[in-house]
């Protein structure tokens, strides 16, 4: 399966590629549709997921091919999802929500013990990386809070207890 990332700053696109992900594009600057549209070099894609929600969801519901699917599981940038009634309508896309702590919950014991091991062994094993940027101790809570929201972080925000 072949995938277009796109990201808010162009920092991340070099960011990603250091890490072997390739086909990201930065939406920082205007024309970023046209840098799209050559990755995809005619084609349409069959679905978007939106974790950043307001205008983001417009952007990606415009990439989409007739028929597509937009999934939305998060608001990084707004609660609202800003789409045009006619690239729905005249698309035929099918907007969908998706709760990732529901899928687990109505999920197989079986099943989500097996995937759950499966992600441990590769992040144990260094085949899934996860970048972390700052480690806090615990009695410095607020300002790690304070990391995790600023913007341009290449990597995750952790608490030590």
């Amino acid at each position: 399966m072949r995938v277009l990332g796109l990201v808010r700053r162009d920092a991340g696109v070099d960011e990603l590629a250091a890490i072997g992900i390739h086909d990201v594009v930065s939406t920082e600057k205007d024309g970023w549709e046209e840098t799209a549209a050559a990755v995809l070099d005619g084609g349409s894609p069959k679905a978007a997921v939106d974790s950043v929600g307001g205008s983001s969801s417009a952007d990606l519901l415009g990439l989409l091919g007739e028929g597509g699917t937009l999934v939305s599981f998060g608001a990084m940038g707004s609660g609202d999802l800003q789409i045009s009634s006619g690239a729905l309508i005249f698309k035929d896309v099918t907007v969908k929500g998706f709760w990732g702590s529901r899928v687990s919950r109505d999920m197989d014991a079986a099943k989500r013990s097996a995937l759950f091991g499966e992600l441990f062994e590769r992040v144990g094993s260094g085949e899934v990386e996860l970048p972390v940027e700052a480690v806090f101790p615990f009695d410095q809570a607020r300002e790690a809070a304070a990391a995790s929201a600023a913007p341009g972080r290449a990597g995750k925000i952790l608490l030590r207890f």
